[in-house]
């Protein structure tokens, strides 16, 4: 027996039975009797099929199922949206009681997979509205106007356009008129209030008022953060000044044009690398041996100032069996590793083989705790300024004079030590804060507890600066030919009026650098050349195919005879 002849016989048996196809369907799925029988199962595995094929048998079958589906959507939608709306998803924003952590540990691809798992068909819709092209949603197209080869000049080409007049219609009017509305509010810079809350409109932002919360809420945990590492005393400090323009949007007959207001900003962040009190218990060790100090008597030769001489005998060291010191072994390795990436090409082959220096007292990398202070209205370009920065960033760290406070809960420093940071210039305002204060009375008001240590970046600049006043500054030194202003007139022969006036940190920076490595390749030209007359230049060199043994050879004996003039030089007599 076929299909068709069984499909006969089955609907025969459902007249006799007064029984209709929908009866028999809705019976057998509604009855929890029938929830495993394999009629049903394979019945509910072909669904897709019977909708497919009901979808095509009549349109009022068609719209049926359009309708049923669409019910069905809306119910999982709002379903899904009421879920990923409700307090307990995760998802809400409280600006109120906003923290520094929820802000570092948000990832937008966190959410993404969120909302994605949690309502995967509402994602799915969203998705395939919002990438659908614009002549679907536009209806029928010219087709001669898809032969633009630019997408962006087709879309440009129809938006706000009538297809069949080649007219602008009345709703791309209103929608220009919205552009050119959002666009000149955006663009008032005197207003920031309404260009926050038009970009509220536009789902882009929070409202003003949830922004101020977010920013009270981060003000008072820090506040807290800040007053309990304060107890420790183990955090340093640094602090600059920057300048707002309050600009402001009201009319007034007289307006005062003064609206740049110089303010101070600060950040403390713990010590780290197992730094304890011990480490800080120094203050007056360290006050009996500063230049400062005007109450005691003359000035011994340990209270002198220091020189560059100083940081050279800070790690003294002993040479070792090659007769170099650290510092000779890497200039070694610098030179070396200068032929390998700016010398001929066939030494760059042996980058893998110079690796890296040899590392003396290396400092661990370790992720530190940031933490903003408190905006301070003070001037740190004058003496008093910064003395009330400093004495404000320790105010927020719960820390004052302990004549003022009687409080025993509060950190006394009297014996200690703290550590600031800052640029350059408010190194010299604190040199100065420590010359004009030393005759005062007390240790607070004299700030010996004060200990400034410039950052790597400012000390690079001051070495540039030395550099500039040193090799460039004098006239006498520009004139010979190792002179550092005779390598300024082949790099840069453009900027030489720069050089010799007042060049700022990064045109010294950039002449340190390749006046460095051209005069280290120099050096390998010469020694070639003591090696083999017949080598005249690094090029004919590396044609010779050497080794990167025979490399670091040579560089070691040349580093051999700089080490002997070393030595001579530190026995040699003082003039």
């Amino acid at each position: 027996m076929d299909i068709s002849q069984k499909v006969k016989y089955l609907l025969n048996t459902m007249q006799l039975l007064q029984i209709t196809l929908p009866q028999f369907i809705l019976g057998l799925l509604s009855s929890k009797k029938y929830e495993k029988d394999p009629v049903v199962l394979d019945f509910t595995s072909q669904i897709n099929n019977i909708i497919e094929i009901v979808n095509k048998y009549s349109e009022t079958g068609k719209k049926n199922i359009q309708v049923t589906a669409n019910n069905i959507m809306m119910k999982t939608y709002v379903s899904k949206i009421a879920r990923l709306a409700a307090e307990g998803s995760g998802l809400h924003f409280d600006a109120a009681c906003v923290n520094v952590q929820q802000l570092e540990e948000f990832d937008i691809d966190d959410l993404v997979w969120k909302m994605k798992g949690d309502a995967p068909y509402l994602w799915e819709t969203i998705g395939e509205v919002l990438s659908s092209h614009k002549e679907q949603r536009m209806g029928s197209v010219d087709m001669n106007i898809q032969s633009v080869n630019d997408e962006d000049e087709y879309y440009d080409t129809l938006e706000g356009c009538n297809i069949n007049l080649g007219e602008p219609t009345s709703k791309s009017i209103r929608q220009h008129a919205k552009k050119v509305i959002i666009l000149s509010i955006l663009v008032q810079n005197t207003n920031q209030k309404k260009v926050v809350e038009t970009l509220t409109q536009m789902g882009l932002s929070i409202s003003v008022t949830s922004i101020s919360s977010a920013i009270l809420s981060l003000s008072k945990e820090s506040n807290c953060t800040i007053k309990s590492l304060g107890c420790t005393m183990l955090m340093a400090y640094a602090y600059d000044n920057f300048d707002v323009d309050l600009k402001t949007s009201d009319q007034r007959v007289e307006k005062s044009n003064n609206t740049l207001k110089h303010l101070t900003s600060g950040l403390l962040f713990p010590l780290q690398h197992g730094t304890s009190l011990d480490d800080l218990h120094c203050l007056h060790f360290l006050w009996e041996q500063s230049v400062h100090n005007i109450h005691v008597p003359a000035p011994a030769e340990g209270r002198m100032g220091r020189t560059y001489r100083d940081l050279l005998e800070l790690h003294p060291e002993s040479r070792g069996g090659a007769g170099t010191s650290c510092r000779l072994q890497y200039n070694a390795w610098k030179i070396l590793s200068d032929l390998v990436e700016h010398g001929p090409a066939y030494f760059q082959g042996f980058k893998d083989m110079v690796g890296e220096p040899e590392f003396v007292e290396a400092i661990p990398v370790v992720k530190t705790l940031i933490i903003a202070a408190c905006t301070m209205e003070s001037i740190n370009s004058t003496v008093s300024g910064n003395i009330q920065s400093i004495t404000s960033l320790l105010a927020q760290a719960g820390i004052h004079d302990p004549k003022d406070m009687d409080n025993p809960n509060m950190p006394d420093i009297s014996d200690y030590v703290v550590l600031f940071h800052g640029d350059l210039g408010t190194a010299e305002h604190v040199h100065a804060i420590l010359q004009c204060q030393a005759v005062e009375d007390s240790p607070w008001n004299q700030c010996q507890y004060v200990i400034f240590i410039p950052g790597l970046f400012h000390l690079k600049m001051a070495a540039a600066d030395a550099l500039w006043h040193a090799f460039i500054h004098p006239t006498a030194a520009r004139h010979d030919d190792m002179s550092l202003m005779h390598d300024v007139g082949i790099l840069r022969p453009k900027e030489t009026g720069i050089y010799q006036s007042k060049p700022g940190f990064r045109h010294m920076h950039q002449l340190i650098t390749y006046s460095g490595i051209c005069r280290r390749l120099d050096c390998w030209r010469s020694e070639v050349v003591n090696l083999d007359p017949k080598l005249k230049s690094l090029e004919a060199f590396a044609d010779m195919r050497p080794t990167f043994a025979q490399l670091k050879r040579d560089c070691n004996y040349d580093h051999r005879q700089v080490c002997c003039n070393e030595c001579t030089q530190e026995g040699a007599p003082e003039a």
